[in-house]
């Protein structure tokens, strides 16, 4: 009975019945369109009414098709239609719009064979087009004989539908022929005014109609509470797939019962408008997860439990369900996306600024990174995605030498191809050191927490000259540095100011991290012909940077006479020592010279600072004098005819620095003075044939002629 009823209805009006049937065809627990919801929600709003709606539509039908039974389907009117009515207006309107020169262009179309031109108010394959705007120049006599018609137009068609629909042509004929437009447009006029006839049609019975619109009504509802009670079982369990825009207002489920679950995935169902009255559930009974409604609300009544969702009815303030279903009400920010990343994302721009709660994908993955301040200290958190191998937003971008750290360990350093210093799960894809060359640069390093670099690379470009200084936040193993061109290591050990020479000693094994250190290249040039010897590292280990001073980065082994520093910031001399305490000199063509107030100190350098006040290591320059691992003097230096003191015996006579001892190795009895690299005499003693030791502080020092370093 159902599927006659929709025949008729068809036959009636012109329409199908499929229609109809593809409400339930598109129901589906996983919802990935709007018409999907729409689907489902009728599915629970009419469950709840289906069984007593179903026996009162079945009552309905069956009154309904017993009055269709004596109803006549159709009527006579009792308006006449006339024929060619469309087509007259076309006409008169055309010429109208061209006799007043009006600015509305109309068309028409039309064809010429022979002396007949023929008009058509619609368009239609093989007609030209003519409108009002260009009929004086498309309509010449010299277009009109191009056309075929080369003794004028004898003859005017129009075409026009008669009552069955069916097309026909009206002529009107004129003699003389013509080429004028004038002429033809009126000859149009002419021969559709000739059509006078009108009809009577039938049409459906009103009636009728009325009862099959209700019978089609019934029908629907019926067919939607049956598949209400069919699949209502199979919606115990519903999950989105998409993000999924409202689009009627007041959408809204009437009742989601106990027993049933809506996961939300980390999608959004989205009211096109911001009025407060929108809610996706008229009460909650079951379990609502992961899912966010913008401009509207999640349910009007809570008796079951929502959680880890959020709902808002204006992007900007929210109502947040945590995973206990507490709900709590927050402004969207940059920290409230972070706490909701498990599920969603927010995308965050470079510029800092934000979108709105999202599905979670990979590009809108909130991720909090933190940073310090080498100066201050002061630690910073922001936060970011990760597109495209790089940070989205990073605060830091215009600052050399400064690492962010990213706290959260659901990503590799591997992901961020593009950026650099960027540390993840103690690891930085790429770290890069860079000369940082002015305070107002604030290019300082800091290291919070050591990390290891996959890829290391230190820009600077080391010049042609045999040694240069550096401090870096990294170790080398002899291998590694011998591999690098550099064949020795040194620190500072002493000041002798009689010979202007600072004495660096030779260090054996690694070369430490966060220590000033003088590098001696093979060959007296870097190996690297763009000087860039630290360009290409790999896997190495930077260490933290801790309490050290910016400004002053000591060694682990302390010096005599001046201080040997390093620098991990880049300022002038002014910034480093009160110029009334202290001097300062840097290492500049193979020599430490004195350095002025306003003398620019790149980071990764070090310096000599000594005090003033009762301090004779102060000169215009100091040389540098090359002691080994021993003590033992490689080159440099001059001891000022203490090489020759008096008493000293040319038999076998050796002399080494111990631990606060000069340590003397004698084939006899002999005497021995000790001198200050100064000259000053430090002691006098007779040591017998053997060895023997000799306490005495650590420094450097003249014995018998020969020069000894003690620790």
């Amino acid at each position: 009975m159902k599927k006659s009823y929709f025949l008729g209805l068809a036959m009636l009006l012109g329409v199908t019945v499929a229609g109809h049937a593809q409400e339930t065809t598109n129901l589906s627990p996983e919802i990935s369109t709007w018409e999907q919801l729409k689907n489902v929600k009728d599915v629970f709003d009419k469950a709840t009414e289906a069984e007593t709606k179903i026996s009162s539509i079945n009552r309905q039908l069956t009154s309904i098709n017993a009055e269709l039974a004596t109803t006549e389907k159709e009527t006579m009117s009792e308006t006449p239609v006339y024929v060619a009515q469309d087509e007259k207006k076309q006409l008169n309107d055309f010429f109208t719009a061209y006799d007043t020169e009006s600015s509305e262009v109309i068309s028409l179309y039309y064809k010429i064979e022979g002396s007949v031109l023929t008009i058509s108010t619609k368009r239609k394959d093989g007609y030209d087009e003519v409108t009002t705007s260009n009929i004086m120049v498309t309509w010449t006599e010299e277009k009109i004989k191009s056309a075929g018609a080369t003794k004028g137009i004898s003859t005017v068609s129009v075409l026009y539908l008669d009552k069955n629909k069916v097309e026909q042509t009206i002529n009107e004929r004129r003699s003389p022929r013509t080429f004028d437009y004038e002429d033809i447009l009126y000859m149009a006029l002419d021969a559709i005014e000739k059509i006078t006839e009108s009809y009577y049609p039938s049409e459906p019975n009103p009636k009728y109609v009325e009862l099959v619109k209700k019978q089609e009504a019934l029908l629907t509802q019926l067919d939607n509470y049956n598949s209400a009670l069919d699949a209502i079982g199979e919606l115990k369990t519903i999950s989105l797939l998409n993000n999924i825009t409202i689009e009627e207002s007041g959408f809204k489920f009437a009742n989601f019962g106990s027993g049933y679950i809506f996961n939300g995935n980390g999608y959004k169902i989205i009211y096109p408008s911001t009025s407060a009255s929108e809610v996706l559930f008229n009460q909650n009974g079951g379990v609502i997860t992961n899912i966010g409604v913008e401009n509207g609300a999640i349910a009007a009544t809570n008796v079951g439990r929502i959680a880890t969702s959020f709902e808002t009815t204006n992007k900007s303030s929210y109502n947040i369900y945590d995973s206990n279903g507490t709900r709590t009400t927050n402004v969207l920010n940059q920290e409230l996306g972070y706490s909701l990343r498990n599920v969603f994302g927010l995308s965050i721009n470079a510029d800092g600024t934000f979108g709105v709660l999202d599905k979670k994908t990979a590009d809108n993955i909130v991720y909090k990174v933190q940073y310090t301040d080498a100066k201050s200290k002061v630690q910073t958190n922001f936060y970011s995605n990760v597109v495209d191998g790089n940070l989205s937003y990073n605060p830091t971008i215009g600052k050399k030498n400064t690492f962010v750290y990213v706290q959260d360990t659901d990503i590799e350093a591997t992901a961020f191809t593009n950026g650099k210093n960027i540390v993840v799960n103690g690891k930085c894809a790429n770290a890069v050191l860079e000369d940082a060359t002015s305070e107002a640069d604030d290019d300082a390093l800091f290291i919070p927490t050591g990390f290891t670099a996959v890829k290391l690379s230190y820009d600077r470009a080391f010049s042609a000259t045999d040694m240069a200084t550096v401090c870096l936040p990294f170790s080398l193993t002899a291998t590694e540095y011998n591999a690098l061109g550099i064949e020795k290591i040194m620190q500072f050990n002493d000041v002798d100011v009689n010979t202007n020479t600072y004495w660096f000693m030779y260090q054996s094994g690694t070369m430490a991290a966060n220590e000033p250190y003088v590098l001696k290249f093979n060959g007296n040039k870097p190996s690297a012909t763009d000087g860039k010897v630290f360009a290409s590292l790999e896997n190495k280990e930077i260490s933290a940077t801790g309490s050290k001073d910016l400004y002053a980065v000591t060694p682990s082994k302390q010096s005599a006479g001046a201080e040997f520093l390093g620098l991990y910031a880049a300022t002038n001399a002014s910034v480093l020592a009160p110029v009334s305490q202290y001097k300062l000199y840097g290492f500049s063509g193979g020599v430490f010279r004195p350095m002025a107030t306003d003398t620019n100190c790149k980071a990764f350098r070090t310096y000599v600072r000594t005090a003033i006040t009762g301090n004779p290591a102060q000169s215009k320059e100091f040389r540098i004098g090359l002691l080994d691992e021993n003590g033992n003097v490689v080159e440099g230096g001059n001891t000022t005819g203490l090489d020759a003191v008096t008493g000293a015996d040319t038999n076998s006579f050796n002399v080494k620095g111990g631990n606060n001892t000069i340590n003397i190795t004698a084939d006899k009895s002999q005497k021995v003075n000790i001198y200050t690299v100064g000259g000053a005499l430090v002691k006098t003693t007779t040591v017998e044939s053997g060895s023997t030791s000799i306490p005495v502080s650590a420094g450097m020092y003249i014995v018998n002629g020969k020069k000894v370093v003690v620790k």
